[in-house]
């Protein structure tokens, strides 16, 4: 009779330990599952911010691209400006050449009538 009691302690006492053991195995999950949401929630929360850092930069990005074209559409309209100043200059050189040219020949041509 005593060994059975002692046989039946034993066995209250294993069953308790693995009642136990499943019960901490229980709250470990429950841990686990709520630090995994926490981490979750925190990513979620954090996504829109990365979203709207991510648009700022890319707005960013395209005003200075936009300043770029902007400096080199300026760039070419000076560039061509000057073509087009250089051009004139030509042109009135050759005028001026040509008036010269004319004024010699009408002077040649005055010069021999005289003689």
């Amino acid at each position: 009779e005593v060994k059975s009691e002692m046989l039946a302690q034993s066995l209250r006492d294993e069953v308790k330990s693995e009642m136990l053991a499943q019960s901490l195995q229980a709250e470990v999950k429950s841990e686990m599952l709520a630090l995994s949401l926490r981490d979750e929630v925190k990513s979620e929360m954090l996504a829109p911010s990365l979203q709207a850092e991510v648009k700022s930069e890319m707005l960013a990005q395209s005003l200075r691209d936009e300043v770029k074209s902007e400096m080199l559409a300026l760039s070419l309209r000076d560039e061509v400006k000057s073509e087009m100043l250089a051009q004139s200059l030509r042109d009135e050189v050759k005028s001026e050449m040509l008036a010269q040219s004319l004024q010699a020949e009408v002077k040649s041509e005055m010069l021999a009538q005289s003689l």
